[in-house]
């Protein structure tokens, strides 16, 4: 990971857009789907692109709610428990009026406060060979990018739309002679794709709700409000960040002003919680960060 970068001012949407929640969230995940643009734009591109699309939307939607609920933070209503309740009403209506009010007594019903909408904006499927007779090379890349929409049931507003674009996947197979077996590259990669993204959609979300931040601090090492359900690991290294909101004159929207302030290392992880060494930064500085009632610490994932 890259040391320290030198102190800059960053003007950010708030993350204080995301709900000071003291307790789990309550969400809905809805089924992931393509927009129809994309869906349209796929299936002009041939039967088997779209068959990889809607293979793709169906593993994000089954993989998540595991995800999310392995972060400890979460009460998760999956789309299978909604369909019922939701009936007939078609999700593109949830997506174009979540105030709806069939919709959001469906929710409040479930007990969910938040809708979580997960649409795939674009889809890329490429399958290239190379060579001939024995050395015959197949390869294999998958990559979307999608939006996550964060609906508060009860106001019916989107609070947050979050992008979320996963690392693409590649694969590569020798098809003719020597090791290789003559198969192609099958839908596997796909839905191993779709678990990929529903596990690191289960990531996004606990950072929303939850910031990463420092629950406290004794001496040189913090107690943090991560671990290894989180993605943590062991010799992580962490930006320590000073974080205070103000409103903006010209259009009352809550930014979010940073100062890095220091670096943490990850010396060890429990399943919700761990511990860091402070390996850069002012001890007293960062403990009246945390002490503070007009700022925040928070911590990011150095590169």
């Amino acid at each position: 990971m890259n040391t320290l970068r030198s102190a800059l001012l960053t003007l950010t949407v708030a993350i204080a857009a995301a709900p000071a929640l003291a307790q789990k969230a309550s969400i809905a995940l809805l089924r992931t789907e393509p927009t129809d643009a994309l869906r349209a734009q796929i299936q002009r591109q041939g039967d088997r692109q779209l068959v990889a699309l809607n293979l793709l939307a169906d593993s994000v939607t089954s993989s998540m709610p595991g995800a999310v609920n392995d972060t400890g933070k979460f009460d998760v209503v999956a789309q299978q428990d909604l369909d019922a309740l939701l009936g007939s009403i078609e999700q593109q209506e949830v997506l174009a009026n979540p105030s709806d009010p069939r919709v959001a007594q469906a929710f409040r019903t479930a007990g969910t406060e938040y809708a979580i909408i997960v649409r795939i904006e674009q889809f890329d499927d490429r399958v290239t060979t190379r060579g001939s007779g024995d050395d015959t090379l197949m390869r294999r890349e998958i990559e979307m990018a999608a939006t996550v929409s964060v609906v508060h049931i009860e106001s019916g507003v989107l609070q947050k739309s979050l992008s979320f674009r996963p690392e693409p996947m590649l694969d590569g197979r020798k098809l003719i002679g020597g090791s290789g077996d003559g198969a192609e590259i099958g839908n596997d990669m796909v839905i191993a794709y779709g678990d990929q993204a529903g596990a690191e959609l289960g990531l996004l979300l606990l950072e929303h709700f939850f910031p990463m931040t420092a629950i406290r601090l004794r001496g040189d090492v913090m107690s943090i409000n991560r671990g290894e359900a989180g993605g943590i690991a062991v010799g992580d290294r962490l930006e320590i960040i000073e974080a205070s909101e103000f409103e903006d004159p010209d259009t009352g929207e809550m930014l979010l002003e940073e100062f890095p302030v220091g670096v943490a290392e990850i010396t060890r992880v429990s399943t919700q919680t761990s511990n860091a060494k402070v390996v850069e930064g002012d001890l007293e500085e960062i403990q009246a960060i945390i002490d503070a009632e007009d700022m925040r610490l928070l911590l990011r994932p150095m590169d």
